[in-house]
């Protein structure tokens, strides 16, 4: 008996006994449902026996999982229990930690029951759906999918599966061909007959171990109109204001069809409410649908008649209280009318007062005497005075006769600001002059600087160097990432691998399985380099470019073409320049965009991604030597440009497409023992693939594709074997003379091999639901693919024999897509002379 077996199963009872610290009971009993035996998912004891009594025996954690997920279906590592002689254990226990959740798209239900009023969706259900998404049968027919709302607290043992049902549909929910207001309606029979092995019987419920094959299944959508529908249609009819004859029809059919409740009442009345608050046309629409609808007109009929009496009651009693209000309000005038008239009559006797006073006190003033007298008298006193001031002023001029007149000092005054003026225009001139002096100097030095320049073309045409030129400030905008609190385990990484070649085929048309897109992913965020090779016109420039697109790297992707006659660096990034003293970059734009990722921190911005186009249309090693000596892992990732350096963000990748002709030039061992080479001419098997339709956000930082993909990823399984891998190795490097040349595999290509398996291993049991055995084998088979089977190029039977060798061992490993490739390279050699090489197109 194996030590551990992958079970599936519900919490089903609790031993109240085992209390916590907390309070929570710790130990219970799962009941085990299905087993997975070879990545495929069986009922319980149908293949192996595992215990009769069909249990697990829980060690901790009970009321922890409860709580989060009642009585839904769990994925459980059984390990074998060392107890069982005991009397009543089981033969196998787990622990919380051994315990994860079931992806929807692994297991889905369907419960035998009616279909309830979509305005009333309050079910009581004969058992409890253990899956999330889940269907109801009723009368040989499937409706769903849906999932279920508690309205109470499932206590661990309770029998009771009430909840309000809630229809799943659109795109938020994962079906995007599912219009709101309608369910799928399928055939139960249809069900059984195509899924088969996929669907099993328990306790009366129906499993279906293969949810995405119900995506064959011929199926029709069924209106299923709630209340909820109801309401969110007319709030957007609306807030539109405008509402289209299609969806007045169809307010029409509704008014028509529902039996009135409760819920269709409140309905109808938030539309109401909607109608007189928003607009007259509104009202005028919704009257009109009322009005036409077949059960419309009567109930306008039967509302005006039975309130028509009131109405007129109600109108005889407003007359009234309105004839009463307006006579008070006469009375109250005309009382205020008198009191103004009295008011009047008084304000006239005070007038008529005012001015018989006003006219008194003329009279009296024209009687008054001695006016004159007084005047003459003042008179008198100011020519005396006058004439005093006078004498004064005589006697003064007589004292100072010999002083200057005011006219004299005033000409003297004239003389001296004249003086002024002339002094200040002297000033003013030789400022002029130093200005003009200073704009001579400042011309001649333009001058001098200008002729310069037009000596800089020159001398650059004979160091074949660009045209120097000041560097503005150079930046990158922020990116723009999702939530970075997204927690990163395995529906995180299935979600990304998924959504990627979901992406690919439906925004752009191309198929790839998410085997490949996995491999690439892996191989990507593990080396600096990576080579993408095939003749012209299979898309490996596009899927580059595509893919930076999905991923939205936007600024942070920089795509160069290579030119032929590039022979160093200084056509790919640029020079340092001595007559300038500073870095003159190339027209590729490389400087200036390693300048702009230079402070780039992984956890606050997404990937960063070099395209070398046709990269070996000159020699890699010559123009792209300063990158390729920061490729090695304990590289210090600086590159150093003149008097400057620049450091190279960790998560910087390199990807070159590469063709093979009489234009372009061989790949340098150097770089191959560096750089995976993924293949486009292969035909990569893509007749399995099944796409899950979802909006999984892919913006995410550097750091969380490195966590999945990279060296140290939160996946990684060191405990997987490489025993075929060391296998073909030793071929390749065995040095016996009649194998030819040997191929030797550097410590460095085999620990990158290394790695390499240990992540993409558990990322292809993720993403692409396979057991562990053949995640193994076809991560195994990428890994030879991409990095052994690139450098072998060579002549003669020898080599022949050593590549049969190894075809040999491929074939005993089932690495089924490096044999092909492998075969291919085999028979092309025949025909060129006993040449074989893995870039013969």
């Amino acid at each position: 008996m194996s030590d551990n077996r992958t079970v599936y199963g519900y919490l089903n009872k609790a031993f109240t006994n085992t209390v916590n610290e907390q309070g929570k009971i710790d130990k219970g009993l799962i009941k085990v449902v299905f087993e997975e035996v070879d990545g495929k998912i069986s009922p319980i004891n149908s293949l192996i026996e595992f215990d009769q009594r069909e249990e697990v025996f829980l060690l901790d954690g009970f009321d922890a999982l409860h709580e989060k997920y009642q009585q839904k279906i769990l994925k459980i590592n059984a390990i074998a229990n060392a107890n069982t002689d005991a009397e009543g254990q089981t033969k196998f226990v787990t622990f919380k930690n051994q315990i994860t959740d079931v992806n929807k798209n692994n297991l889905c239900s369907i419960i035998k029951s009616p279909l309830p009023d979509p305005l009333n969706l309050n079910i009581s259900l004969p058992t409890p759906p253990h899956t999330k998404i889940f269907y109801l049968e009723n009368n040989s027919f499937v409706y769903g999918p849906f999932l279920l709302e508690r309205l109470n607290s499932l206590e661990a043992d309770s029998t009771t599966f009430s909840g309000k049902l809630r229809p799943l549909t659109g795109k938020s929910n994962g079906y995007p061909n599912l219009k709101a207001g309608f369910i799928y309606k399928f055939s139960l029979d249809e069900v059984i007959n195509n899924l088969g092995k996929d669907a099993f019987e328990h306790n009366e419920t129906l499993y279906i171990t293969n949810p995405l094959a119900l995506n064959k299944i011929k199926k029709v959508q069924v209106e299923f109109f709630t209340q909820q529908h109801i309401v969110e249609m007319f709030t957007m009819m609306a807030n539109k204001r405008v509402i289209p004859s299609a969806i007045v029809t169809a307010i029409k059919k509704e008014l028509s069809n529902i039996k009135i409740g409760a819920a269709s009442k409140e309905a109808v009345e938030q539309v109401v409410n909607s109608a007189a608050s928003t607009h007259e046309d509104w009202v005028s629409i919704l009257f009109d649908v009322i009005k036409n609808s077949n059960n419309g007109q009567l109930v306008i009929e039967s509302a005006v008649k039975k309130q028509q009496d009131n109405y007129e009651k109600q109108w005889i009693e407003a007359a009234k209280a309105n004839n009463s209000e307006l006579k008070k309000e006469s009375e109250q005038l005309q009382a205020e009318l008198d009191s103004m008239k009295q008011k009047k009559v008084a304000a006239d006797r005070e007038l008529f007062k005012v001015q018989q006073n006003i006219d008194d006190k003329l009279d009296k003033l024209e009687q008054e005497s001695g006016f004159e007298e007084e005047l003459k008298q003042k008179k008198l006193t100011a020519d005396a005075e006058l004439e005093s001031m006078n004498k004064e002023l005589l006697n003064l001029q007589e004292k100072h006769k010999d002083l200057k007149t005011v006219d004299d000092l005033m000409n003297e005054l004239s003389k001296l600001r004249h003086n002024i003026d002339y002094e200040k225009g002297n000033e003013k001139t030789l400022e002029d002059t130093i200005k003009k002096l200073k704009k001579d100097i400042e011309q001649h030095d333009a001058i001098l600087q200008e002729r310069l320049r037009e000596m800089v073309p020159y001398v650059s045409s004979i160091i074949q160097a660009p045209i120097p030129s000041k560097e503005s400030d150079i930046s990158i905008p922020k990116s723009q990432l999702s939530d970075k609190n997204d927690t990163i385990d395995n529906d995180f990484a299935y979600n990304i691998v998924q959504s990627i070649c979901t992406k690919f085929s439906q925004e752009y048309g191309r198929d790839y399985s998410p085997s490949l897109i996995a491999s690439i992913l892996v191989a990507n965020q593990q080396n600096f380099m990576s080579i993408f090779s095939g003749p012209p016109g299979l898309g490996k420039t596009s899927f580059v470019r595509i893919f930076s697109e999905i991923t939205e790297l936007k600024e942070r992707f920089k795509e160069v073409a290579v030119g032929r006659t590039w022979t160093s660096e200084r056509e790919f990034i640029g020079f340092y320049n001595s007559l300038t003293d500073n870095f003159s970059s190339s027209p590729s734009g490389m400087y200036q965009y390693l300048k702009g990722i230079e402070k780039d921190i992984d956890e606050d911005s997404s990937n960063k991604l070099i395209l070398l186009d046709e990269a070996n249309l000159s020699p890699m090693e010559h123009y792209a030597a300063i990158l390729l000596n920061v490729a090695d892992v304990e590289s210090a990732k600086k590159i150093p440009l003149g008097k400057e350096s620049i450091t190279l963000p960790q998560s910087l990748r390199i990807i070159g497409t590469v063709n093979h002709d009489m234009t372009t030039e061989p790949l340098s061992a150097r770089l191959l023992d560096r750089s995976p080479v993924i293949p486009f001419d292969l035909d990569f098997d893509i007749d399995d693939i099944s796409y899950e339709e979802n909006n999984f956000p892919l913006n995410h930082s550097a750091k969380v594709y490195s966590d999945i993909f990279g060296t140290n990823s939160k996946f990684l399984d060191k405990s997987v074997s490489l025993e075929h891998i060391t296998q073909i190795v030793n071929i390749l490097s065995d040095k016996r003379a009649e194998w030819g040349i040997p191929f030797v595999i550097s410590k460095r290509k085999q620990h990158n091999i290394k790695k390499y398996i240990e992540v993409l291993t558990p990322i292809l049991s993720i993403s692409c639901s396979l057991n562990f055995e053949k995640a193994l084998t076809l991560a195994s088979d990428y890994a030879v693919l991409y990095f052994l089977l690139p450098p072998i190029t060579g002549n003669g039977t020898g080599l022949e024999d050593r590549l049969k060798a190894v075809l040999n061992e491929l074939q005993s490993a089932t690495l089924s897509k490096s044999e092909q490739k492998l075969t291919d390279m085999l028979n092309r050699g025949k025909y060129h002379l006993d040449t074989f090489n893995y870039f013969n197109y």
